[in-house]
C-alpha cells in the first residue's frame, strides 16, 4: 500500500510542476492545464478518496465483533457520512451529531441498556427501539471552543466503543440509514440535548427524528397555538419539527403528508432532513424560503444529502439541488419536499419529488447538475484552519496559473504563451490595429484591488500606445461609463467565483454595446465564463477558498 502511495505521489508532483513540458502549441495550453488537473483528480482520488477511506473504515471496525459484508458496506457509508460533516463544519462547528437507523440487526432486546431508552433529552449514547425491530443509534457532541475535527473525531471515538452498534453491524442482513449534522447554535444552547438530531416526545409513539439548517421564526407560535410540549433542557427551535410531524401523523395521516404538513406551517428559512423509524427504508427531505438549499447526490446504489456540494464529492459530483425559492408546478407555492427510496438508491426513480400541495413533479436527468471539484481542491489537509492553508498554498496556485503560460526557453529568458481559448486572432488584430482604444479592469470586492494591480501591469507594457487603462469596480463602470457604442473597449472583468452579480451584470451591458470581454476567473463553466469572448483561467480553473479572507485567490488574479 505505501508503495503504492509514493508512486500516486510521484504522479502528482510530476503534474503540478509548472515547467513539465508537453510538446504543444500556445493554443493548446488550456487543454494541457485540463488534462495536468485531471491527473493529478486521479491520483489524489485513488490516495485519498479511496486509500484513505479503507484506513479510516478499519479504524472504525470494532476487534470485539467483526462486521458482516453489510455491516462493512454500513461503515463505509458511516465513514463518508463523517468525511463530509468534516467539510461541512466551516458552515458551523459549535455541535454535532450522527444517528444510524439500523435493521435486520440480529440483536435481542435483552441486550439494549435501559438507561440508553429512557434518556427524554435524546443525549449521545441513546438508543430508540421500533416496533419493526429497527434501532436507531444516536452519538453527539457540544463545544462551544474547538478546532476543525474534533467534533468528527469525538463522534468516531463514541461509535468505535459502542459494542451493541458494533454487534449490529455484524448481522449478515444488516441494513442502516445515516443522518448526520453539524451547526453553529442560532437558537438556544450549546449542548447534547440541542444539537440535532432531534427527535418527538409524544407519549408512546414511534420516534421521529430531525435535522435542521436555518431558523423557524414562528417555532414559539407553534408551540403555543398546536400545544406541543417540548421537555425541559431543550431550549433549540429545531425540536418543533418532529414534534409537530408526530402530532400530524397521530391524526390519522401518513408519515409523508404528515412531514409535509409540519413544514409547511413553518416560517422563516429552513432546509430539514427528517426519518420515522418506522419507516426505515425512507428519508424526508424539505427545503422553504431562500437562503437555504440541499443537494441530492447519485451514486451507485447510494444517496448522500448535504447542504453544500462539498459535502458530495468524495463520493459522487452528479446531484439535485433541492431550492426552497424554485417552483416546481404550477400552484406557484415554492417549496420543496423529497422523499428518498432506499429500495431505489442512486436512481432518479427513487427521488419523489412533491409540492406542499402533495401535486408530484418528475426528477428528469436534466434536473441533474455536475461539479467540477474534487476533494483535493477543499481537502484542509494537517491545518488547523482554512485561512492557515490557504495563505500556504498561494505560491502553488500562482505557479499553477503560470503553467504553461509563463515557459522558461533554453536562453534562460521566458515566453508569454496566451491561446486563443484567452485572447482570439480577432481580439488580436483589434489590439494591433488601433480599434480597442480603451481598456477598463473590472471586480468587486478584493478582485476589484486585484483590477487595480492589473491596470498597472497592461499600462506599462503599452506604454506609448493610444489605449486607455482603466481599473473600476464593476458597479462604477455600469453607472458612469456605459455608451451606446462599445466596440472600442475591452473589458477584463475578474471574479474568483464567476457569480459575482455586479460584475456578470456589468459584462453583459457592455457586450450588448459592442465591447469584447476578457474574463480572469477561478470556475470552469461559470457565468462569468459563459459570457466572455476569452477566459483566463487561475489556477486549476477550480481553486476554492473556504476561509472568507481571499489569499491564494487574489494572488492568481494578479498574476494572471
Amino acid at each position: 500500500m505505501s508503495a503504492i502511495e509514493k508512486s500516486l505521489d510521484q504522479l502528482f508532483d510530476f503534474f503540478q510542476n509548472p515547467e513539465m513540458q508537453l510538446p504543444a502549441s500556445s493554443d493548446d495550453v488550456e487543454v494541457l492545464n485540463v488534462l495536468s488537473s485531471k491527473v493529478r483528480d486521479l491520483a489524489w482520488s485513488i490516495k485519498n478518496d479511496r486509500i484513505g477511506s479503507y484506513r479510516k473504515v478499519s479504524a472504525l471496525t470494532s476487534k470485539k465483533f467483526i462486521p458482516s459484508q453489510q455491516g462493512f458496506s454500513i461503515l463505509l457509508s458511516l465513514e463518508q457520512a463523517l468525511s463530509g460533516l468534516d467539510r461541512l463544519e466551516v458552515r458551523g462547528r459549535d455541535s454535532a451529531g450522527l444517528q444510524v437507523l439500523v435493521w435486520d440487526h440480529d440483536l435481542d432486546d435483552v441486550e439494549i441498556p435501559r438507561d440508553r431508552l429512557n434518556d427524554m433529552l435524546f443525549r449521545s449514547g441513546s438508543i430508540r427501539k421500533s416496533s419493526n425491530g429497527s434501532l436507531l443509534f444516536v452519538y453527539k457532541t457540544a463545544s462551544e471552543i474547538g478546532d476543525l475535527g474534533d467534533n468528527t473525531s469525538s463522534l468516531r471515538e463514541s461509535m468505535l466503543s459502542d459494542d451493541l452498534l458494533a454487534k449490529a453491524l455484524s448481522g449478515e442482513n444488516v441494513k442502516a440509514n445515516i443522518v448526520g449534522h453539524t451547526r453553529w447554535a442560532s437558537v438556544g444552547l450549546i449542548s447534547e440535548s440541542n444539537a440535532h438530531p432531534v427527535e418527538s416526545s409524544i407519549g408512546d409513539q414511534e420516534s421521529i427524528t430531525t435535522v435542521q439548517n436555518g431558523d423557524i421564526d414562528n417555532y414559539a407560535d407553534l408551540i403555543a397555538s398546536f400545544e406541543l410540549e417540548i421537555p425541559n433542557g431543550i431550549t433549540t427551535d429545531a425540536r418543533v419539527g418532529p414534534e409537530l410531524w408526530q402530532k400530524n401523523k397521530i391524526s390519522g395521516i401518513s408519515t409523508e403528508k404528515a412531514f409535509m404538513s409540519a413544514v409547511r406551517n413553518f416560517e422563516g428559512s429552513v432546509a430539514i432532513a427528517g426519518v420515522d423509524v418506522s419507516q426505515p427504508e425512507n428519508i424526508f427531505l424539505s427545503v422553504k424560503g431562500s437562503g437555504q438549499a440541499l443537494y441530492v447526490g447519485l451514486t451507485e446504489d447510494a444517496y448522500l444529502v448535504a447542504s453544500e456540494p462539498y459535502g458530495l464529492v468524495e463520493i459522487t459530483n452528479r446531484y439535485l439541488k433541492v431550492d426552497g425559492e424554485e417552483l416546481i408546478s404550477k400552484s406557484g407555492e415554492k417549496g420543496q419536499v423529497i422523499r428518498l427510496d432506499m429500495n431505489l438508491a442512486g436512481t432518479l426513480e427513487g427521488l419523489v419529488r412533491k409540492t406542499f400541495a402533495s401535486d408530484t413533479s418528475k426528477v428528469c436527468e436534466k434536473d441533474l447538475s455536475q461539479t467540477e471539484i474534487s476533494t483535493r481542491d477543499i481537502d484542509r489537509g494537517s491545518y488547523k484552519h482554512y485561512l492557515l492553508k490557504e495563505i500556504e498554498e498561494s505560491p502553488s496556485s500562482v505557479r499553477s496559473t503560470l503553467r504553461g503560460r509563463l515557459v522558461k526557453k533554453e536562453n534562460g529568458e521566458f515566453d508569454v504563451r496566451i491561446g486563443i481559448e484567452t485572447l482570439s486572432d480577432q481580439l488580436k488584430l483589434d489590439l494591433k490595429s488601433g480599434k480597442i482604444r480603451k481598456i477598463f479592469v473590472i471586480g468587486q470586492g478584493t478582485a476589484a484591488v486585484a483590477a487595480k494591480a492589473v491596470e498597472i501591469a497592461i499600462s506599462t507594457q503599452l506604454t506609448g500606445i493610444a489605449i486607455i487603462v482603466k481599473a473600476k469596480p464593476a458597479t462604477e463602470l455600469s453607472a458612469f461609463d456605459l455608451v451606446s457604442d462599445m466596440s472600442d473597449t475591452l473589458v477584463v472583468a475578474i471574479s474568483q467565483s464567476g457569480t459575482t452579480t455586479d460584475t456578470n451584470r456589468t459584462v453583459q451591458l457592455v457586450r450588448d454595446r459592442g465591447a469584447k470581454v476578457i474574463a480572469i476567473v477561478n470556475r470552469r463553466n461559470s457565468d462569468l465564463a459563459d459570457r466572455a469572448d476569452g477566459v483566463l483561467y487561475t489556477s486549476d480553473g477550480r481553486d476554492i477558498e473556504m476561509s472568507v479572507a481571499s489569499t491564494k485567490a487574489f494572488y492568481s488574479q494578479v498574476v494572471a
